[in-house]
């Protein structure tokens, strides 16, 4: 088995090399491609791979990882990594960000249209901790949880008191700076 893909961290040579051995017989002439491709796919750590014959005797693998963008809570309490489609995987341990950002809540756990959810949740979340840190001072450090609603928008839960601030859909750093002034004030 030749395996090639770069940047592999989560998955073993090992790992990968049990899942393939599960469903090859003896021999590569006879082995069902397909086969071991989804089976590759049915790890959680596992976004893409491809399989190839290199004859006479060699199985060539291509395995892309899945990389955590962000965390996530889901509705039992657990935190699980999310990557850029949105796929929920693993757990908190494989964010090896400086620090951890805040936790999404609301993304879709299962069901037909939850990729499709994730990745618009994703997509709103990208953009408002890039609109709360674009400036000085960065405002992502106050937040420990984001609350996305397809109805609401997002809204926010701050670390240090766990008010929830209401953001809705665009100009989140404008409105969470105002309830931070609101919140001084008080």
């Amino acid at each position: 088995i030749h395996r090639h893909g770069s940047g592999r961290e989560l998955i073993s040579d090992q790992e990968i090399d049990q899942l393939v051995r599960k469903v090859v017989p003896e021999g590569v002439l006879r082995v069902d491609l397909r086969r071991i491709r989804s089976e590759l796919l049915e790890h959680d750590y596992i976004r893409e791979a491809r399989v190839r014959r290199l004859l006479p005797d060699t199985l060539s693998l291509q395995i892309t990882e899945r990389v955590p963008k962000a965390l996530a809570r889901l509705e039992d309490g657990t935190v699980r990594s999310v990557d850029e489609d949105g796929a929920l995987f693993g757990t908190a341990a494989l964010f090896r960000g400086s620090q951890a950002p805040p936790l999404i809540r609301g993304l879709a756990e299962d069901g037909e249209d939850a990729a499709a959810i994730n990745r618009r949740h994703l997509a709103v979340y990208q953009t408002l901790m890039a609109d709360l840190d674009r400036l000085d001072p960065q405002l992502s450090p106050v937040v420990d949880e984001v609350l996305l609603s397809e109805s609401e928008g997002a809204r926010v839960i701050l670390a240090n008191s766990g008010t929830t601030v209401f953001l809705g859909r665009e100009d989140y750093r404008r409105r969470l700076n105002l309830a931070l002034d609101l919140i001084d004030a008080v």
